[in-house]
């Protein structure tokens, strides 16, 4: 997927890459450090459709807090423990909603996408 064509989180697939959301921030649910130079935050994003579990790794855990609104540039689907895990790579962009811009609606939380199960299988 490519352009700058906002998608809604229930449209996300577990192949997707390069693609843009414009999501709330609902929830930071766990910081650790893996190693003295790597922070990872996992959150919790959504929109009016669904919300998806969002890593978050150095420079991006200071700028991605609770209630925030973002419009995610480029970001990408990895299947982690058999769930889909959204994530910005380094290519990609975070960009935090100003108040005048910010989404006014309110996050669909009882539709997790990383609730749903996949097989990941090689080719």
């Amino acid at each position: 997927m490519a352009g700058n064509v906002l998608i809604k989180v229930n449209e996300l697939r577990s192949n997707f890459n390069d693609v843009n959301l414009l999501v709330k921030v609902v929830n930071v649910k766990k910081t650790c450090r893996k190693g003295p130079q790597r922070r990872v935050n996992v959150c919790i994003v959504g929109d009016e459709t669904a919300t998806i579990k969002f890593r978050v790794t150095n420079n991006q855990v200071d700028i991605v807090k609770k209630g925030s609104n973002l419009i995610l540039y480029k970001a990408k689907i990895n299947v982690m423990n058999e769930s889909m895990e959204l994530m910005v790579p380094e290519h990609g962009n975070i960009q935090v909603q100003v108040q005048q811009e910010s989404a006014t609606f309110t996050v669909k939380e009882d539709n997790n996408m990383s609730m749903i199960k996949y097989d990941v299988v090689e080719v």
